[in-house]
């Protein structure tokens, strides 16, 4: 998202998931629905599930 330059707020309104549910999902406490990983990756189409949805020790793989 960063490099999209796109907070959470702004995915959130995109998105239409809400802005408290997705902080958590991204920050691990709640994992996400299929339906929400379909939204979130509409949003980005020039990245993979795998690069959208890797954990923070995977990045640096």
């Amino acid at each position: 998202m960063a490099r999209e330059k796109i907070t959470i707020k702004l995915l959130a309104e995109r998105t239409g998931i809400s802005y408290k549910s997705l902080k958590r999902k991204i920050s691990g406490d709640t994992e996400f629905k299929k339906s929400e990983i379909v939204l979130i990756k509409r949003e980005f189409p020039q990245y993979s599930l795998d690069y959208l949805f890797a954990s923070k020790d995977e990045v640096g793989k």
